[in-house]
């Protein structure tokens, strides 16, 4: 019986074991400090374009990420990342000291911060979506630009202010049974004037 226990496990941790392998390491800031994306650019043999179905399943992905934050839906932005992915938070090649997370740590952390949110309201707008797919382990990996908003719920009719602008860089795989897609790794870079009210 033991034995059976032993081969039940091997069999699992090798379905999944190409996925895990993606994003197992501690993610880093980006090197290129000013969001550019020179590092994302660079040719490999590894990397292809997605096809029209597959971006269309990417971008609607990284929408319903930007929906779940504006609503402060913490457990919901959790339920997109994968066993053992990692939210790293960064500004100018700098990692805030209480910007990383791994598994349950993202929706404690994101509850955290939207707290501070107070009764401000936030929405993101991204735009100039990169995106190009590792046919070496079959994941995706994405390059966001992303300017988030905030605005108070007051009755005094607060305009909408830029909170901050970043470059989100993220590594999408597929759960064990090959759907759906979950993030491996979400990294923020933040530009140079950081974050104002944390509303990630």
């Amino acid at each position: 019986m033991t034995s059976l226990v032993n081969i039940a496990t091997l069999a699992f941790a090798i379905s999944i074991g190409f996925s895990v392998s993606a994003f197992a390491q501690t993610p880093q800031c980006p090197a290129d400090t000013a969001g550019d994306g020179d590092e994302f650019f660079k040719k490999s043999i590894s990397y292809v374009v997605p096809t029209a179905d597959e971006r269309h399943e990417v971008e609607d992905f990284i929408s319903r990420y930007a929906w779940l934050m504006d609503n402060r839906n913490a457990g919901g932005v959790r339920a997109l990342f994968a066993p053992g992915s990692t939210y790293l938070l960064c500004q100018t090649g700098v990692s805030y000291e209480d910007g990383f997370a791994q598994d349950d740590e993202i929706e404690k952390k994101l509850r955290n911060w939207f707290t501070d949110l107070g009764d401000k309201r936030a929405r993101r707008l991204f735009s100039n979506i990169l995106i190009r797919k590792n046919t070496a382990n079959q994941t995706y990996e994405a390059l966001i630009s992303s300017v988030v908003f905030t605005q108070g719920l007051s009755k005094n009719g607060e305009a909408p202010a830029v909170d901050y602008m970043a470059s989100l860089y993220a590594t999408i795989v597929r759960d064990s049974f090959g759907d759906p897609l979950k993030f491996g790794s979400l990294i923020v870079l933040t530009d140079q004037n950081g974050i104002t009210i944390k509303a990630r």
